[in-house]
C-alpha cells in the first residue's frame, strides 16, 4: 500500500520530470522539499533494492524478508534546480516531521542531507538550511509521488502492492506464518 496526503495538484508533472536523489558521502544534498505530505509504502530489501509489499501473497513475506516502513518525499535541489524524489527510512522521515514542526510548514522547507561518513551504507544526516531558497522550485510541476514510485517499480520489473493492501499485512502474514510454523514443529515433536 501506498499511503499519503492530498492528491496532486491537476497540473501535476505525473511521472515524467523526476529524478531519484540518492545521498553520497562526498557531497550534502541541500534541497527544498515541495511536497505538503510525503507518501509511505512498506517494502523489504532484497536483491540489494527496496522493493514493495505486495501483501498477504508476498514472495518476499513467504520468504521471511524483514519488512521496513519507507517515506518518499519531493524535492528540489538547490544548486542543480533539478526536481526529484528522496526515499528515507522511519528516522530519517521523523526528524524531517521534527523540523517541519518547528518550522511550521513542510512544503518550501530547505534541509541539507548528507551521510554521516563516506561509507556507501553510513546513515543519512539531516538538518534545516536556514534563508531565502529562492522562487525556482514554486514553478516546477508537482510530482505525482504515487505514480512515480509505481511506475519506478514497473520499471524495474518488480510486482506492484495491492491498491487495497492493508498496511500492516506483511506483519500479520508473518504472525500466522510463525504460528503456522509452531503448530507444525510442536504437531511433528508430538508424532515422535
Amino acid at each position: 500500500m501506498i499511503g499519503g496526503g492530498w492528491d496532486p495538484p491537476p497540473a501535476s508533472a505525473g511521472t515524467e520530470d523526476f529524478r531519484w536523489f540518492h545521498i553520497s558521502g562526498v557531497r550534502p544534498l541541500i534541497a527544498v522539499v515541495t511536497c505538503e505530505l510525503p507518501i509511505w509504502y512498506r517494502g523489504h530489501y532484497h536483491g540489494n533494492r527496496m522493493q514493495p509489499c505486495t501483501g498477504e501473497a508476498c514472495d518476499l513475506c513467504a520468504m521471511a524478508v524483514g519488512s521496513q516502513v519507507r517515506f518518499v518525499f519531493s524535492l528540489a535541489d538547490c544548486s542543480q534546480r533539478a526536481h526529484g524524489l528522496l526515499e528515507t527510512g522511519s528516522g530519517i522521515a521523523q526528524e524531517i516531521r521534527d523540523l517541519a514542526a518547528r518550522s511550521g510548514h513542510l512544503k518550501g522547507l530547505m534541509v541539507e542531507i548528507q551521510k554521516h561518513t563516506l561509507s556507501r551504507k553510513s546513515r543519512m544526516e539531516v538538518q534545516e538550511v536556514l534563508g531565502d531558497p529562492g522562487e525556482f522550485w514554486k514553478e516546477l510541476p508537482a510530482i505525482d509521488l504515487g505514480e512515480a514510485l509505481r511506475a519506478t517499480w514497473s520499471k524495474a520489473g518488480m510486482k506492484l502492492p495491492d491498491s487495497n493492501l492493508d498496511p500492516d499485512a506483511c506483519r500479520k502474514s508473518a504472525r500466522v506464518r510463525s504460528r503456522v510454523s509452531s503448530a507444525l514443529k510442536a504437531s511433528s515433536d508430538r508424532v515422535r
